[in-house]
């Protein structure tokens, strides 16, 4: 089973003042689509924590063709696009009621050894389990994300427990919400991209940083020595 689906239909507390997917709810839909699969393809949380290793989030990169409403019925699937050694690729998208592709995704993961929190090669079984297939006709930006240097300082912010999943961190998307604070009024973005480095973790201090243009608006979530936790941009 190398293309994993499941349908969802978009609920209202997902939607903003407009009754369009937040780009958080947007996050947490393809989010689950890969955490169902491995879970019903038996190598979920559970297995993950038995053999003491995880596949990390790296790298998101989301383009938003149109952004579903509320009570739309979607259909969101994932796939495996690649896996060597410690490094996995995966594609998703979201395909509406009439077939079409609204929100497709590329996405880059690291398999790690949650002792050491290293990187560890994925045994041959899980490659197999999961299967390869053809990666999305995509233009693939550069992982990186490269920062300006006349970037506002904002005020801090304390990671929470409704921040942690469990990977025992702040989730993916939660770093995109809060990244979401910083949009102008009325800015809609239609690429997403978001770089992990270093996971936050409960008490965690971040603190903001950002550069807005009229099509960009980039936030740096770094610790009080300037380490990057995530960088969150978007495009219009």
């Amino acid at each position: 089973m190398a293309i994993y689906e499941y349908t969802v239909r978009v609920r209202y507390n997902e939607v903003d003042e407009k009754s369009s997917l937040t780009d958080t709810a947007l996050l947490d839909l393809l989010q689950n689509c890969s955490t169902f699969q491995c879970e019903d393809m038996g190598v979920g949380v559970d297995y993950y924590r038995e053999i003491g290793k995880a596949w990390v989030l790296s790298s998101w990169q989301i383009v938003i063709d149109r952004r579903p409403r509320l009570g739309e019925s979607l259909r969101i699937q994932t796939w495996s696009t690649g896996i060597k050694r410690a490094l996995g690729s995966r594609n998703y998208r979201m395909i509406d009621a009439d077939g079409n592709t609204v929100v497709y995704a590329y996405s880059l993961w690291a398999y790690i050894d949650t002792a050491t929190m290293l990187m560890a090669e994925c045994p041959q079984n899980e490659i197999d389990i999961f299967g390869i297939s053809e990666p999305l006709p995509m233009k693939v930006l550069p992982r990186r994300i490269k920062l300006m240097e006349d970037m506002t300082e904002h005020e801090p912010m304390e990671v929470k427990y409704y921040f942690i999943d469990t990977n025992h961190h702040m989730n993916n998307a939660k770093y995109v919400m809060a990244a979401t604070e910083f949009l102008p009024e009325g800015f809609e973005a239609k690429t997403i991209r978001v770089e992990y480095i270093k996971s936050a973790r409960l008490g965690d201090v971040i603190y903001p940083r950002t550069h807005v243009s009229g099509e960009e608006v980039t936030v740096c979530m770094a610790d009080a020595e300037g380490n990057t936790y995530a960088t969150v941009q978007f495009l219009v």
